[in-house]
């Protein structure tokens, strides 16, 4: 399973020294969180994905929230950070 890459990006997507790592790390966890069954996401996982959405960085939100909509209704817990950060969000920008 991809869970050590996935924890591994999550932590360079929250920690990188630049906004360019982070939004790297940002979108490959969507990638990876595009090929994964959404049921093998633990808790722990979930909870960081969500606080990443507190991130300033518009690039690495954006990606962070196209990752979660990969987790289909296990996403669930997500909605209430989502709508938070809605109206900060630059809906201008296609990722």
């Amino acid at each position: 399973m991809q869970l050590k890459q996935i924890k591994d990006e999550l932590v360079m997507a929250r920690s990188g020294k630049t906004v360019d790592i982070r939004t790297n790390a940002a979108e490959k966890l969507a990638n990876l969180l595009r090929k994964v069954d959404p049921k093998e996401i633990d808790d722990q996982v979930m909870n960081d994905l969500i606080t990443l959405l507190d991130t300033p960085d518009d690039s690495v939100r954006g990606w962070v929230a196209a990752a979660i909509g990969f987790l289909g209704p296990r996403a669930k817990s997500a909605v209430p950070s989502l709508l938070k950060v809605l109206p900060d969000a630059d809906c201008v920008q296609v990722i």
